[in-house]
């Protein structure tokens, strides 16, 4: 074999392992763009076209739907928000004034109203005759439950203790019940019927305060 046999088919191998190469190479990178094709997809897909404007909710993928956030006084100024809120305390100032008035004029109210004071007033009357005892007796009389001193400062304070606890309950299980369906009324009423009770009881006082004159 001479020599230019030779080189000839070095070249015919070389070309012949150039072509096997290079059909290796070739799935490698369509697999490698496809994938990258997807992720490509995938991640423009998750970005959104756009940022959200301001004042607007975006929901998930799953939805593709977007709310526009509901305020009703984002558009508004600094005294036009104060205003509202302003008619909105002076809305609820009517309402806490009439359901008080519709509270007064109920008769069993007003009875459970002064047993609940009397309790509070025997509680507190009690609290001051046993400090006044302990201030006035001898030096540790009334720590002495056996002296005639200790016993009375004892007994006003349980008593003190028995009434104003007494009246805290009561008013939790009598009265309470009383107050929260007259508010539950006053709550059911249009604004025209609790300007007309706030009205009438005002007209109702100016009456009493010109009968009295």
């Amino acid at each position: 074999m001479s020599w230019r046999d030779t080189l000839q088919g070095a070249r015919e191998e070389f070309e012949k392992s150039r072509a096997a190469s290079v059909k290796t190479e070739k799935p490698a990178e369509a697999e490698e763009q496809s994938s990258g094709g997807v992720m490509k997809r995938s991640v423009a897909r998750a970005k959104p076209a756009r940022e959200a404007a301001s004042g607007v909710r975006v929901v998930a993928a799953g939805n593709g739907k977007a709310y526009k956030k509901s305020s009703s006084t984002a558009n508004l100024s600094k005294e036009q928000r104060k205003e509202i809120r302003r008619q909105e305390n002076d809305a609820r100032d009517r309402m806490v004034a009439a359901a008080n008035i519709v509270l007064n004029k109920n008769e069993e109210y007003r009875s459970k109203r002064k047993l609940w004071w009397a309790l509070i007033i025997v509680g507190l009357v009690s609290t001051a005759i046993s400090f006044a005892l302990m201030y006035l007796s001898p030096k540790g009389a009334s720590a002495d439950f056996s002296t005639l001193w200790g016993k009375g400062s004892l007994a006003t304070l349980v008593i003190a203790y028995a009434g104003i606890i007494t009246a805290f309950v009561y008013d939790h299980i009598r009265i309470r019940p009383l107050r929260d369906l007259a508010d539950s009324r006053v709550r059911g009423m249009s604004t025209k019927k609790i300007d007309s009770i706030i009205k009438e009881d005002i007209a109702e006082q100016e009456a009493k305060g010109r009968k009295k004159k």
